[in-house]
């Protein structure tokens, strides 16, 4: 059952927020290894990026908090 599980992640999107922090980066890494890079969208509030996840996969700035960004 529990490879059925990791299928059905597969064939999804999952977005992590917070991306470009210490615990975020390494998050988003790992999930982006496991499921594909391009399955894995990283935001965060911040454009900058010393840690890579921009050039990995999909990547927005984005501010959860903000209920009229879009």
């Amino acid at each position: 059952m529990n490879g059925r599980k990791i299928d059905v992640i597969r064939n999804k999107k999952c977005i992590g927020t917070g991306a470009l922090g210490h615990i975020g980066s390494e998050l988003i890494n790992e999930l982006r290894k496991k499921y594909g890079n391009n399955n894995v969208i990283a935001t965060d509030l911040r454009d900058c990026d010393c840690t890579g996840i921009k050039e990995s996969g999909p990547f927005h700035t984005l501010d959860v908090m903000d209920y009229n960004a879009g």
